[in-house]
């Protein structure tokens, strides 16, 4: 069984009954709740308080750098439990409103990572942008919003950007993209797949999207073509009728707006897919390394219709009595998570998007045969 440890004012915490250890690239904060039962002759002072800092590890290596959010306590004549519950440190980032110091209410021209860090300082997390991705031209001007928490502020600044926010375990803030890097460990139905579950839906999908902005002209390019810029994108796996106008903010370009529509479509598609797999154990095999968040990962499963690689968007580490020790994995298409991106030109179009948009088209298969047997 892996070791978990919470360490509080330098004191290691262990023999946890209950466990859940949540990390994914969609929260910026990981997560735990541990709960430690036992017979009052066997229990021990544990002075851990709401607020301490602390740190959570799995068999040495931690995962979680934050605070204690509450401790639970209860008993009867024969038993007392304690439940501690908490955060990494961006979970101040989701609870805290937005603010900068100098009481600014707006960057002009920084780039995306000095964005965040502005935004973070306040609350003393660091932010790193992983080696490898490249950022976008700085925003003219990015406004905080009064009354927005400083996640939602960092979580739209991020969208404009490409990257995801996520907490690196280590008490500061990733900004990242979608992984790339792929297990060789496949979920498998019949093999290592405990349960799985999966949700298809189109409420959030359309068969038109139209983007729709203003460009400014010039001594070449004037008039409406260069004014207002339209560009289109089909989903064809959608009925006809069902139409989404974007409008984005600032000045936009053709091409811009050809790929913001294109990556609306795509997207959606790829979202509207929700995939839950639990596994045995926290590792990809017995004594390997543990399941981790953004990793890629080959999902089989007839049954859920489902042959396709997916990114792994969160994991649940659970240890309880009634099933042991399990991984709980959040799968999605890659492709939701595709970064938008900006361009030049001006005028009317159409995006580029493929007869068959749908992510899930050649590996979704509802065909599958049901067998109910005869009894």
């Amino acid at each position: 069984m892996p070791r978990v440890t919470l360490t509080v004012g330098g004191m290691a915490y262990e023999g946890w009954k209950t466990v859940q250890v949540t990390r994914g690239i969609e929260a910026a904060s990981g997560k735990f709740d541990l709960d430690v039962s036992e017979k009052w002759s066997l229990m021990q002072p544990w002075p851990i308080r709401p607020g301490d800092e602390c740190t959570v590890a799995i068999d040495g290596t931690v995962v979680i750098t934050g605070y204690v959010d509450e401790r639970r306590v209860s008993y009867d004549h024969q038993s007392h439990s304690l439940k501690i519950t908490g955060r990494d440190k961006a979970g101040d980032l989701i609870d805290s409103s937005a603010a900068l110091e100098g009481d600014k209410w707006e960057l002009v021209k920084q780039p995306a990572d000095r964005i965040v860090s502005e935004i973070c300082r306040r609350h003393g997390i660091g932010v790193k942008l992983e080696d490898g991705v490249s950022l976008p031209p700085p925003q003219d001007r990015f406004p905080i919003n009064p009354g927005e928490t400083a996640f939602e502020a960092i979580d739209r600044i991020c969208r404009l950007s490409g990257v995801l926010p996520v907490s690196d375990g280590q008490g500061g803030l990733l900004l990242t993209r979608s992984g790339s890097q792929r297990i060789s460990t496949a979920l498998v139905e019949g093999q290592n797949i405990l349960s799985a579950e999966a949700s298809f839906t189109q409420s959030g999908r359309f068969s038109e999207y139209r983007v729709m902005g203003q460009h400014p002209g010039s001594d070449d390019f004037y008039g409406d073509p260069a004014s207002e810029v339209v560009a289109d994108a089909l989903d064809e796996n959608v009925r006809p009728g069902r139409l989404l106008i974007v409008r984005p903010e600032g000045i936009v370009t053709l091409k811009a707006a050809e790929e913001r529509a294109a990556w609306e479509a795509i997207v959606r598609s790829a979202r509207a897919g929700q995939v839950s797999v639990k596994v045995q154990g926290w590792q990809q095999q017995p004594g390997g390394a543990l399941w981790e968040p953004n990793k890629l990962v080959r999902l089989r499963s007839p049954m859920l219709g489902i042959d396709a690689e997916m990114l792994i968007t969160q994991i649940t580490y659970s240890i309880d009595t009634g099933s042991g020790t399990t991984a709980k994995l959040a799968l999605k298409r890659p492709e939701a998570y595709t970064p938008r991106t900006g361009g030049g030109g001006g005028g009317k179009g159409d995006a580029a998007v493929p007869a068959k948009s749908d992510p899930w088209s050649e590996d979704y298969d509802l065909d599958w045969e049901w067998d109910f047997g005869n009894g």
